[in-house]
């Protein structure tokens, strides 16, 4: 076992720790981020988010499960003046940072949602002094609860300060059953209204059916 372990340290994949234990090196990290990822048609699914936009009339994105982050592959926009461009296409955040990733996380077993809420805990931004981090964590747990008994999360100042979303999972998922994208839409607080919210919903529903015939398994 040790011949092993030093075999693997000697080309990064594995290091040792100060406390003599042993970690996934950088090498391995690199390896992880390689690994085939959804296969997506770029343009169909710009489509159907311009398509979700021009329904309701606010920001649309679409991210895609990145490690163990998400990546955005489109924002599109809809005609009300005020846009909630908090991101850019091509980002990759953290989970627990974005309602897209707020919806994967939330199809993720328990274990990797303590991760990373623990992980959301230790980066949490000084903009959020407005909030205390019991509360905070408090509606991110409501969402990810929301998330497995609605299908979808919803709500204000879940990622942002004064920016609203609602978001849910794109039906394509790994072998585990977690979902591999999501789509949200973001806008100021008074556009997602929980009556709002009812009234979008079926269209957001539609929408992540077709945006699923776009993302296929590698």
């Amino acid at each position: 076992m040790h011949r092993i372990l030093a075999e693997l340290t000697a080309v990064g994949l594995v290091r040792s720790t100060a406390q003599r234990r042993y970690a996934c090196g950088s090498k391995l990290y690199a390896l992880g981020l390689a690994a085939p990822g959804p296969v997506l048609n770029a343009d169909r699914i710009r489509h159907e988010a311009q398509r979700l936009s021009g329904i309701c009339g606010d920001t649309v994105y679409v991210g895609v499960r990145h490690a163990d982050g998400v990546r955005y592959v489109t924002r599109t926009s809809g005609t009300y003046p005020l846009r909630a461009y908090a991101i850019d296409p091509g980002d990759i955040l953290p989970l627990s940072n974005t309602y897209c990733g707020l919806a994967i996380l939330g199809t993720l077993p328990a274990a990797e949602q303590e991760r990373e809420l623990g992980q959301w805990r230790r980066r949490r931004s000084p903009e959020w002094v407005a909030t205390s981090s019991a509360k905070h964590e408090a509606m991110m747990r409501r969402a990810l609860a929301d998330v497995a008994e609605l299908g979808y999360a919803a709500g204000p100042n879940h990622v942002v300060p004064e920016l609203s979303g609602l978001s849910l999972p794109v039906p394509v998922h790994d072998a585990a059953g977690a979902a591999l994208a999501a789509v949200s839409i973001s806008a100021v607080h008074s556009r997602l209204s929980p009556e709002r919210i009812r009234g979008i919903l079926p269209s957001m529903r539609e929408t992540a059916g077709r945006l699923a015939e776009s993302i296929a398994l590698p």
